[in-house]
């Protein structure tokens, strides 16, 4: 128990420390850490991506005035308004990292607040250069769109401090002012939303057509088809209503009434003893799981999905367990671990089933769930050798049922070696295409760089070595050294990217504002 909870702390910390280069909060820590001093210069280099980002280097947006010519009333407003939400902003970000050692729903949502953080540090430094207030109008709809829907996750979450809340409702003041100032309504990108809520109508017509023709009993038959057909009429008019543009909170709204509503209708559709309609039921599930991240919504924990995959785990490594022969058991490195493993592993899994069933806190489930995921990692570890086909099958069944039920329960801070290899890989390909881009801008007449291009060789090779490095416990100290060297080679290329003045700026621009926040999640991936 004390080992999970240490995992969480780590992770709190390691936010903590990201956030505390800019809260005046914590100004008392005068010690000069290394590794403070990189994310600072992390941190730093997100506000100019940003700054990059909202066109205050932009030859073809507005320029601002001349120095002589005086401010708009409306931008003089925007000065106390911006400098007021940095502040305010920065202050939400120290509050909630304490908030986050009780609360993983707080922790989930930290790296958003950081970014509309380092926006809000953005505008501040956009409006004492600007003297008119209609080039600010599309940089403030931006933060105002983000912070709606960040706005509504914090509100949701359990464990939210009074001083969080009183920071967070400040700053929808704040929105409130500046928005009525240049005119802003309610806005966000809703096209995957529109999408989603197609698909959700799609797959509630093919829902009341299967139940219609299902074996259950006629006279339930007929009242379910009856609500499932209101039910999809709803979800008609909130795709209309998301298509339509209507306001951030008016669309979350509708929502979470449609959602309230498919809850109630969902437990007797999986009464019905027919795999169509079952998995039919599991894709509008996941469907909603969708929407809920288009609108940052916290899905929470369901307690009856989460316990019928429990009940699916369980027996899927009983039959596990017993298509493993005493021949292949003879075969593997240590075979009498594999009885212990086993054994853990069952107990385990049992332990986490009874948690769900009493209905345990969300920080018990998840210590649960990490004792029930590391005795799976040892298990496999055990039987990784077994090479035969029908073992090898139910070994990514079983796999797969934890990956399911582990989303189920909404945990994402566990170390997680798939997660850190793909991100790793992902983290390689961003590193090639800026080598690339930056080869063919030096390659040009008078763009020689020497300095530069051994920097990005070395950054790339470094990208490689992780990806190529195996994503275990084992390995992490291997792993956080090389995500350091990284990230400091890193913080010694982005500056003489701004260098660039040919056609390669655009993509190398976009590569290092999605790489800069990549390397910070890689770190704290691999540090958990």
């Amino acid at each position: 128990m004390r080992a999970n909870t240490g995992k969480w702390s780590r992770v709190a910390t390691g936010i903590v420390t990201f956030l505390m280069v800019v809260a005046p909060l914590h100004a008392i820590c005068q010690e000069r850490d290394p590794g403070k001093e990189v994310v600072k210069d992390l941190l730093r280099s997100l506000i100019e991506s940003q700054l990059e980002r909202d066109g205050l280097r932009n030859p073809n947006r507005p320029q601002p005035q001349p120095p002589g010519v005086p401010a708009t009333a409306e931008m003089q407003q925007l000065k106390v308004i911006s400098a007021s939400l940095a502040q305010e902003t920065t202050n939400l970000s120290a509050l909630l990292n304490a908030d986050g050692r009780r609360s993983p729903e707080i922790r989930q949502v930290l790296p958003d607040v950081l970014r509309v953080q380092t926006t809000a540090v953005a505008l501040k430094q956009r409006t004492e250069l600007e003297r008119d207030h209609r080039n600010m109008a599309e940089n403030f709809r931006g933060f105002s769109r983000d912070w709606a829907a960040i706005s509504f996750r914090l509100q949701a979450c359990s464990g939210l401090s009074p001083q969080s809340r009183q920071t967070t409702d400040r700053i929808g003041q704040l929105n409130t002012q500046f928005s009525q100032l240049l005119g802003i309504q309610d806005q966000f990108d809703n096209r995957e939303l529109v999408r989603t809520a197609d698909m959700l109508v799609a797959d509630l017509r093919v829902l009341v057509d299967e139940v219609s023709y299902s074996g259950a009993a006629s006279g339930n038959r007929g009242r379910l088809v009856s609500s499932l057909r209101r039910h999809q009429e709803r979800s008609v008019q909130f795709a209309n209503l998301a298509a339509a543009g209507t306001s951030f909170r008016i669309v979350v709204s509708e929502y979470q009434t449609l959602y309230e509503d498919w809850q109630k209708i969902r437990p007797e559709t999986e009464q019905i003893t027919s795999r169509t309609v079952s998995r039919t039921v599991a894709r509008i599930q996941e469907t909603h799981r969708g929407l809920h991240r288009s609108l940052r919504l916290n899905i929470g924990v369901d307690p009856t999905l989460s316990i019928r995959l429990a009940d699916q785990l369980q027996r899927e490594l009983t039959d596990l367990n017993r298509s493993i022969t005493l021949e292949q058991i003879m075969t593997v490195a240590e075979p009498r671990s594999v009885a212990i493993s086993a054994d853990a592993l069952s107990g385990n899994a049992a332990n986490l089933h009874d948690v769900l069933s009493r209905r345990e806190d969300l920080q018990t489930t998840a210590e649960a769930w990490f004792y029930l995921d590391e005795a799976w990692r040892i298990f496999s570890y055990h039987v990784e050798s077994i090479s035969a086909p029908e073992t090898r099958r139910r070994l990514e069944g079983v796999s797969q049922s934890m990956d399911s039920l582990r989303s189920s329960l909404g945990i994402t801070v566990a170390f997680d070696a798939r997660e850190i290899s793909a991100k790793a890989a992902s983290i390689q390909v961003l590193a090639e295409r800026i080598q690339t881009d930056v080869l063919r801008w030096l390659s040009r007449p008078g763009q020689q760089d020497v300095t530069l291009r051994r920097l990005v060789d070395q950054f790339e090779d470094r990208c490689a070595e992780l990806a190529a490095t195996n994503t275990n416990r084992r390995n992490q100290p291997v792993m956080l050294a090389k995500c350091d060297e990284m990230i400091v080679l890193w913080q010694q290329i982005r500056p003489l990217l701004q260098k660039c003045s040919t056609d390669e700026r655009e993509s190398l621009e976009r590569s290092a504002d999605t790489l800069t926040p990549e390397l910070v999640r890689m770190r704290m991936m691999v540090e958990e």
